[in-house]
């Protein structure tokens, strides 16, 4: 079997014994709601984080408007605090194989398990990810596609990798998700 299912958390082997960046990616359940401060005025008013769907898409189509945010390493405040850095662009998979993506995304160090997700414009039809903003421009940000695994150096040249959401690891992780959310809670899989 390809995965493994330790308490609150869905793993690959590929990653968990072998260190296989084709495999990093998992799920985890939290005990709680995450919530953010924001400032409204004088008041830290706690926000709701909220969440992204995921989804796949075959055949992958390399041309379509990509996006990821994260915070990278190499990207501080004046402060020193890491800060939250998003990118859309054309092109910018490169290739796109059955468990990864390769990308010309400026991603570092830190920016593990971001996610990939295709840019979409207000007037495209079809369901959106709730309104989630891409965090780049006025677009709408897709389905979750891969999340960032490694970054590889090869013959001089970078290839930042995606661990990719295919078809196998969506059921994977929507039989994960749908046995393990309690009654009454919202399962995003419910209709998989």
């Amino acid at each position: 079997t390809t995965i493994s299912i330790s308490g609150q958390q869905l793993l690959w082997r590929g990653w968990t014994r072998y260190g296989d960046n084709d495999y990093d990616l998992a799920v985890v359940r939290l005990s709680a709601e995450a919530t953010t401060n924001q400032w409204v005025g004088y008041r830290n008013i706690p926000q709701l984080v909220g969440w992204m769907s995921m989804g796949f898409v075959e055949p992958f189509n390399e041309n379509n408007e990509y996006c990821t945010a994260g915070f990278p390493g190499d990207k501080t405040s004046s402060s020193g605090h890491w800060r939250l850095y998003a990118q859309c662009k054309r092109g910018a998979v490169e290739k796109a194989k059955n468990r990864i993506l390769k990308t010309t995304f400026d991603v570092a160090q830190g920016q593990s398990g971001s996610a990939l997700y295709r840019a979409r414009h207000p007037s495209m039809s079809g369901p959106d990810n709730g309104d989630h903003g891409t965090m780049f421009d006025n677009d709408i940000a897709g389905k979750v596609q891969g999340v960032a695994s490694s970054i590889r150096l090869r013959w001089a040249t970078y290839t930042n990798v995606f661990a990719r959401v295919n078809s196998d690891r969506f059921f994977q992780i929507c039989d994960y998700i749908t046995r393990t959310t309690p009654s009454g809670v919202f399962n995003p899989c419910h209709l998989v």
